[in-house]
């Protein structure tokens, strides 16, 4: 008998045999044995037994400091059987002591039980509030054990790390760990594991937001725990398609698997045993159902009740699991506001603050509680200090979803701050947080922090007088919405429909150029006096001027071509310099706000797109696009080199944009086998930060209108908009426009801020729906790939990295999808009149 053996029947739940093998062991394995012996007993539950096995090893004298060590160890993990934890961490500090007195040879040998060492320091580090020294803890842990080939302790600490991540919102990372513990789930063989893993993965996508995902994993999961015939981790995969369907506003079928949750534990909770964190948070959701369904009193007497049992009967206590109480919390005290009822709130404000004294970084719960609070009063000194309060804890790290409702009220407040002030610093700092809001859908993939984003902007639009833009994205925010299923979002965009249709009188009198916020501000108060007369005169001032026009290019026609069905496009990242300076280390301004390449570097620049397009011509691309002011063509080497490039490959090579010296114009040039197809202008000039100044970019602009080129090539449709100009929404609403539509959509930049152009892309997408291409400076990195398909892969390159990426474009596919999204969506294409002027 082998202590390996021991430990895969302890694994395998085979504990009887297990204490009749311990016995077995060879004397020098003796040590361990006994350890397991207590561990085993601490798994049946035998508490007494388990601390008599350990206490009497201990009590041995003679011991080596590995024994001792080891058997302390041992201690500690029959005491976090027990949830004994002051006891368990009192010897954390001895065993430490111990551990740094060992030889190297000594240490090599107790890998495993300093891996469980490190793993409840890890819990140390979580309820003293330093979530990433837990992460640093459970690495190492993880590292000791995959060493000594421990895979079920490996994917403990894996499991930590991900749920840690979740915590903290920060969701991609928690889905990388959650994919690691697949793998080990996967090496260990165990379907049981493997059924966790499903339900961790299914379990972030839910809060990612993609529910299509969430319910994939957690559809899996339920098949695994079927088969094996698994109560409670049946009742976890139903908690996940019940909060799936709870999203998306689907309440009845929700209903029915929260209640197959509760009757899988009926028989328990009648007899008050422990109960599995999925009962608990059962109780919770229905409550929250009930209201969005405004049936208040059956909220909060449902909400308090998963309070209760996740307070006296939970299985879980630990920093992850109590952060739902505080989301319980937090749903009462909006259950009991909108009640009227304020006697009971501060109870739930305590609640928090107690679970804040276990884990101190809970506390950013107890400030947004009270915030949520004042921030429902009407005096204005409770608002601005709700307003405080939001931003003390606005940086603080937890699950996105409290970030994101952080983020969302103090927009609100800001927002009634702007309108009723006007202050340009309110404005700067309302940008501010909508930035934000904005990285957390780019990031996150987050489709609800779009959707609110959508409605904040719709409301800055709708202060700054700009009507059209709000309805823009509103619909937006309720064209996605739908698409998602997203039904209480969408309900919640109809409100703000209406409410804008029913102002739109109010913002169209807001609607004056060149006047400052305040002073549009206080045009709110001229409301009562406008007149019918009046209004008809405005009608008049605010009809439609095109800023931009398409105009359309045939070279199918001109070069007698036929259109094919499919081509790839890619985009080659350049332009890093050794200073982190680019444009300082590359160029000179020749003029003022006009940028040209230096001599000296036109033969670096020149090698490399060389080497890029040749990348690019094996892997088969069509289109090649590069960013911004990276090649400039005023050096003829350059301007000839992509002729001869695309003559060589067969490929249509868009070199970026460059600054023309002799019109004082950015330029973008598209260059096919036979030669130049067609340039598209810049219109929207952009800050640059040189040296220590903050210049203008020198570039003149056409009279309006404006033109945009689309091109119908033999790879589709396709519409160069340089950097910024791809922002301008009267130019988006141009391109929606086209007739025919657009197919690809090239955008290069010269950017160190991609938050905006990220999000807008992924709203393009669909909304023109066409493959987005953005190639900015290797500089500041992020290039990306936005496609209109269903799975919506993303391709991006990191920031400070040259390279390429690619995607195939499938026009049959997309002209045929496009075709059946318009005929779906045909109610919200209506936004296109811009009423600008």
């Amino acid at each position: 008998m082998t202590l390996d053996l021991i430990r895969e029947m302890i694994l395998q739940r085979r504990f009887g045999e297990a204490l009749e093998e311990i016995p077995k062991l060879p004397d020098g394995d003796r040590i361990e044995g006994q350890i397991y012996k207590g561990i085993v007993y601490s798994k049946q539950k035998d508490f007494e037994k388990a601390v008599e096995v350990v206490d009497e090893l201990l009590s041995e004298e003679g011991l080596n400091p590995s024994q001792e060590f080891t058997a302390k160890v041992g201690k500690i993990l029959v005491s976090l059987a027990m949830k004994s934890y002051l006891e368990a961490f009192g010897e954390v500090n001895q065993c430490e002591q111990i551990l740094g007195q060992m030889k190297k040879s000594e240490r090599d040998k107790v890998k495993r039980w300093e891996g469980h060492l490190l793993s409840t320091q890890g819990m140390l580090q979580i309820i003293s509030g330093d979530q990433e020294k837990a992460i640093e803890c459970y690495e190492q842990a993880a590292a000791l054990f995959e060493e000594a080939d421990e895979k079920y302790e490996q994917l403990i600490q894996v499991i930590n790390i991900s749920w840690i991540y979740r915590a903290q919102g920060l969701l991609d990372e928690a889905l990388e760990y959650s994919n690691r513990q697949f793998r080990i789930s996967e090496e260990l063989g165990e379907r049981r594991y493997l059924g966790w893993s499903n339900f961790n993965i299914a379990f972030i996508y839910f809060y990612m937001g993609d529910l299509d995902q969430a319910e994939h994993h957690a559809a899996i999961g339920k098949e695994i725990f079927e088969e094996l015939d698994h109560e409670e981790g049946l009742s976890f995969m139903y908690l996940v398609l019940a909060s799936v369907h709870r999203s998306k506003g689907e309440y009845e079928q929700a209903m029915s698997y929260y209640q197959r949750v509760l009757s899988s534990y009926e028989a328990a909770a009648a007899e008050s045993h422990l109960l599995p964190h999925s009962y608990c948070v059962a109780f919770r959701d229905i409550g929250t159902i009930y209201l969005y369904q405004n049936q208040l009193e059956e909220a909060v007497a449902t909400l308090q009740k998963g309070l209760d049992l996740h307070k006296a009967r939970c299985k879980f206590r630990n920093t992850v699991i109590d952060y739902e109480i505080t989301v319980a919390n937090l749903y009462s005290v909006y259950a009991k506001l909108e009640m009227g009822d304020t006697s009971q709130l501060q109870v739930h404000i305590d609640d928090i603050k107690q679970a804040a004294e276990r884990y101190p970084w809970l506390d950013v719960f107890t400030k947004t509680t009270e915030a949520f609070i004042l921030q429902s009063k009407t005096r204005a000194k409770d608002k601005a200090r709700a307003q405080e309060l939001y931003e003390e804890v606005i940086d603080e790290k937890f699950d996105y979803e409290m970030e994101l409702f952080i983020q969302v009220n103090l927009g609100d407040l800001l927002l009634d701050e702007l309108r009723q002030y006007g202050e340009e610093d309110v404005l700067k700092e309302l940008q501010q947080v909508l930035e934000r809001i904005s990285e957390t859908a780019s990031k996150q993939r987050s489709i609800s922090s779009l959707i609110w984003l959508y409605i904040l902007q719709a409301r800055l639009a709708a202060i700054e007088g700009d009507a059209e833009n709000a309805r823009f994205l509103l619909d937006r925010a309720h064209t996605i919405a739908e698409e998602k299923g997203l039904d209480l979002l969408t309900r919640k965009v109809e409100k703000q429909q209406k409410l804008l249709s029913s102002q739109l009188e109010e913002w169209k009198a807001l609607f004056i150029q060149n006047s400052s916020i305040q002073e549009q501000i206080e045009l709110l108060h001229l409301k009562e006096y406008i007149t019918d007369t009046v209004t008809s005169i405005l009608e008049k001032k605010f009809e439609t001027v095109r800023r931009f026009s398409v105009v359309h290019k045939d070279l199918l026609k001109k070069e007698q071509k036929t259109p094919g069905e499919m081509c790839r496009v890619g985009i080659a990242q350049i332009g890093m310099s050794e200073s982190g300076r680019f444009l300082e280390e590359f160029y000179s301004e020749s003029t003022p706000g006009i940028f040209n390449l230096q001599e000296d570097k036109v033969e670096l620049i020149k090698n490399r797109v060389i080497d890029l397009v040749k990348e690019a011509a094996d892997n088969k691309v069509n289109i090649l696009l590069f960013p911004e002011l990276s090649i400039d063509l005023n050096h003829q080497s350059l301007h000839q080199t992509i002729l001869d490039l695309a003559s060589q490959h067969k490929m249509y090579i868009v070199p970026g944009s460059y600054h023309d010296a002799k019109t004082s114009r950015n330029i973008s040039s598209v260059f096919g086998p036979k030669g130049l197809l067609w340039e598209q202008v810049k219109h929207t000039p952009a800050i640059i930060h040189y040296g220590d100044n903050r210049i203008e970019e020198g570039i003149k602009a056409d009279k309006l209108p404006q033109q945009i080129i689309v091109s119908d090539t033999e790879y589709g449709r396709i519409a160069i908009a340089i950097c910024r100009d791809f922002l301008d929404l009267d130019l988006r609403v141009e391109l929606k426009n086209s007739e025919p539509p657009i197919d690809i959509i090239l955008n290069p930049a010269f950017t160190p801020v991609t938050a905006d152009f990220k999000a807008v892309h992924f709203d393009s997408r669909r909304s023109i729906y066409a493959y987005c291409f953005f190639a900015n400076i290797a500089e500041f990195g992020n290039s990306f790939i936005y496609t209109p398909e269903r799975e919506r892969t993303e391709y991006e390159i990191e920031a400070r990295k040259e390279g390429l990426t690619f995607k195939d474009v499938d026009l049959f596919k997309l002209r045929s999808e496009r075709r059946r999204w318009e005929k779906e969506h045909s109610k919200t294409r209506a936004f296109i009149q811009s009423t600008r002027s």
